[in-house]
């Protein structure tokens, strides 16, 4: 099985030259990863998504991605992500 992009259906632009702070929140639930929120610079969405490990990935392990998008003449930019955190409980 191969993993696609899944759409959570949220935008918001976020200002150039400054700092964000984004969080995702979620369980493993069943071998499956369930994703409970996210929020960025404190706006929250809840998302109740529920998703099967991707082909070749494990139960007990999680990874985080960062896309950013350019602008309608994909101008260059710089992203520069920092304290970056995971945690259980």
């Amino acid at each position: 099985m191969a993993s696609r992009w899944q759409d959570i259906g949220i935008t918001q632009p976020l200002a150039a030259g400054a700092w964000h702070h984004l969080v995702l929140q979620g369980e493993v639930q069943g071998g499956q990863v369930h994703y409970l929120r996210f929020s960025s610079d404190g706006q929250l969405y809840p998302l109740g998504q529920l998703h099967a490990p991707t082909a070749g990935g494990s139960a007990d392990r999680t990874t985080g991605a960062l896309q950013v998008d350019g602008n309608y003449e994909q101008d260059p930019y710089a992203c520069d992500p920092q304290q970056v955190t995971f945690s259980t409980s």
